[in-house]
């Protein structure tokens, strides 16, 4: 997750492109993981496991759109270029 959101980050500073609903999740997924890490219990530790993997299906859904708009901008690239 880490990886993905530098990527997406690093993509939208290098070609300035805007990804639709980007956020940051580095911070919360942190503190899940400090959760499961440190719960008392297994509800707990369940808890925070479901909610990390929620967050990380948020970042996978804006890798996903910011490669959609990584080719759609290629492509308008090359069909400008032609």
């Amino acid at each position: 997750m880490r990886v993905l959101t530098r990527l997406i980050v690093q993509t939208q500073q290098k070609y300035n492109l805007k990804v639709a609903g980007f956020k940051n999740h580095k911070r919360v997924a942190k503190r899940r993981m400090l959760t499961v890490m440190n719960a008392k219990n297994k509800k707990q530790r369940k808890q925070g496991y479901v909610d990390l993997l929620n967050i990380t299906g948020k970042v996978l859904e804006y890798a996903h759109t910011a490669l959609e708009t990584i080719c759609q901008k290629t492509i308008a690239a090359k069909t400008l270029s032609l």
